[in-house]
Formats: structure tokens, C-alpha cells, sequence
């Protein structure tokens, strides 16, 4: 597991930058292990969009989201 996060950044910058090392370490896959990735039959069309910055929700719809797709409260 990987948290990227640098202590005098805020929250905003926080994300940020972990939404730049998701995009670095998806692209470093695709142009390293391009054989594994078909071979494996996976659409590395997809892989290849991924682009930041992503798609942000805040908690509470976050919640509602997942709820609607039908996974459980817990607490």
C-alpha cells in the first residue's frame, strides 16, 4: 500500500499529488509490461486514459453512491 502524502501540504495538494502517482505508476505499467498486460488479455486502451486530475465526491455522496449500488452500511 502506498499514502502519498506530504505533511505541510493541505488537503487539495495532498490529493494532488496522489493523483499523479496513480497516473505515473499506471503509465510506468503500460510502457513497461505492454507484453504481460496482453497476454493477460487486458484493454490497454483503458489504462492509457487514465489522466489526472480524477473525478472527486465528497463523503457524503461518496456514501450514497455506494449505497446505491447496493453495498451495505456498516456502524
Amino acid at each position: 500500500m502506498i499514502e502519498p502524502e506530504v505533511a505541510w501540504n493541505d488537503s487539495e495538494a495532498n490529493m494532488k499529488l496522489q493523483e499523479e502517482l496513480v497516473e505515473y505508476l499506471v503509465q510506468r505499467v503500460v510502457e513497461r509490461r505492454r507484453p504481460e498486460l496482453v497476454e493477460l488479455e487486458r484493454d490497454v486502451s483503458k489504462l492509457e486514459r487514465i489522466r489526472a486530475p480524477f473525478p472527486r465526491l465528497n463523503y457524503t455522496d461518496a456514501v450514497v453512491l455506494v449505497q446505491r449500488k447496493g453495498a451495505a452500511r456498516s456502524g
